[in-house]
């Protein structure tokens, strides 16, 4: 398999200790518009605004940019901030079968405030970030609903009335990893505490996470089926999907998802084996770190136990704690999954996060092929051991079949905020 990368440097650092993530999809199904955003970072995790521009022959030229919204970050009731925000490949997701529009956001309230709100998350028993799930579905014609993504009994969202009813402790779930199944379907997860994953599944959260049941994640896979009578999804929620603190310090989060022949499930889950000692973490000091994957063969109800990704070599595929995404492409059909692949004997917590790779994924049994094993970059002579190649987005370019991949270099220059760092664009020729 001859691959070629192409790189470039789209956006240099601004100096000002700001950061510049770009994401760009398609605004239809069939069409060459594309539409690109930009949020502006200073906080981790978060971002400060957004803006948009569009672009009507793929991408050659361009028009003015637009503010998507005053400000990710609002004020909510006397000391609260609220943001709403979506993963790249959650944003304006064709759905074929029913002709529509996905996008997925994640909601998330800053109880406090969003300095307080993450304290209280790294300390235990703190309340911390109050995540919950939207899917927004736009037809055609533009007209767009949201509904909101409930696995049991609690109120609804409501400004005034959030902190008087039960909204903030039930439902809570951060919804990434959207997919389209062959029979139009959807897929996703919902990285839930692990205290609500095992009382939906029977278990002693105090077993699985003695100290901090509330800090690591659970999965919950929620599968949509399109109701045409109310012009909403009908959702069911597979059995919950847990790692002990011995195998996971924080959970699972950001899990991806793919349809392998035959209808099987493939879901790749980030981990983590650092320690938090006020956490009462139970891992081991010198416990590996790896993507884990599992499988589901009846349709996405219950998944395998989840284990260490591998390569068809039956290597173990080594990785920290960061995003990873699958994308088919359409020119040559083959399923590529694209993410940090690391040295085992340095991976730890969250490092190092290079380099970033490709590579080709069997749709039979849904491991890594050794042999399609891509760089796409990594650290570069004079660079610092914690820069990020790891904030990325991806858009198959209709025209050519090649893949557009934007990366943030957080962590670039040392004597810099984090997110002060260039933006990067490869192109990927398969």
């Amino acid at each position: 398999m001859a691959i070629s990368v192409r790189q470039e440097i789209l956006i240099p650092a601004s100096g000002n200790g700001v950061g510049e993530t770009r994401v760009q999809h398609y605004l239809e199904y069939d069409g060459l518009t594309r539409r690109e955003v930009r949020a502006f970072i200073s906080q981790d995790d978060t971002s400060d605004y957004t803006e948009y521009r569009d672009s009507p022959d793929n991408g050659r030229t361009w028009g003015e940019w637009k503010r998507e919204k005053r400000t990710t970050k609002e004020p909510l009731g006397d000391r609260d901030e609220l943001a709403e925000e979506q993963y790249p490949i959650d944003r304006n997701v064709w759905n074929p079968i029913h002709r529509h529009y996905l996008t997925l956001h994640y909601q998330t309230i800053y109880v406090g405030g969003y300095e307080a709100a993450h304290r209280e998350y790294w300390s235990v028993g703190g309340q911390g970030p109050v995540y919950h799930a939207i899917l927004e579905i736009r037809d055609e014609s533009a007209s767009s609903r949201r509904q909101p993504v409930t696995y049991e009994p609690g109120a609804a969202f409501d400004r005034e009335t959030y902190r008087e009813t039960d909204y903030l402790s039930t439902n809570f779930g951060l919804g990434t990893g959207l997919c389209i199944l062959k029979n139009g379907d959807i897929i996703f997860g919902l990285w839930t505490p692990v205290d609500v994953c095992c009382r939906m599944a029977g278990l002693d959260p105090l077993e699985i996470s003695p100290s901090a049941s509330r800090q690591p994640n659970g999965l919950l896979v929620c599968r949509g089926s399109w109701n045409h009578e109310r012009r909403e999804y009908d959702f069911a929620f597979s059995r919950p999907v847990i790692l002990d603190d011995r195998q996971s310090s924080r959970g699972i989060s950001e899990p991806v998802f793919a349809e392998l022949e035959g209808g099987r499930i493939l879901a790749v889950l980030r981990a983590s084996n650092q320690r938090f000692e006020n956490w009462g973490s139970r891992i081991s000091p010198c416990a590996p770190c790896y993507k884990f994957f599992c499988l589901s063969d009846d349709g996405g109800k219950t998944f395998s136990p989840p284990m260490p990704w591998h390569f068809d070599t039956r290597e173990v595929i080594y990785s920290p704690a960061t995003y990873s995404l699958f994308w088919k492409n359409r020119k040559n059909g083959k399923l590529y999954w694209f993410g940090n692949i690391t040295d085992p004997t340095k991976t730890h917590g969250n490092y190092p996060r290079f380099p970033l790779c490709m590579v080709e994924v069997d749709e039979i049994w849904g491991y890594a092929k050794k042999d399609t094993l891509t760089v796409i970059d990594t650290r570069r002579e004079g660079e610092p051991e914690d820069i990020q190649l790891s904030n990325f987005s991806l858009l198959e370019d209709r025209e050519t079949g090649n893949f557009e991949l934007i990366l943030s270099k957080f962590g670039q220059y040392p004597e810099r905020a984090v997110w002060d760092c260039d933006t990067w664009r490869y192109v990927i020729s398969l």
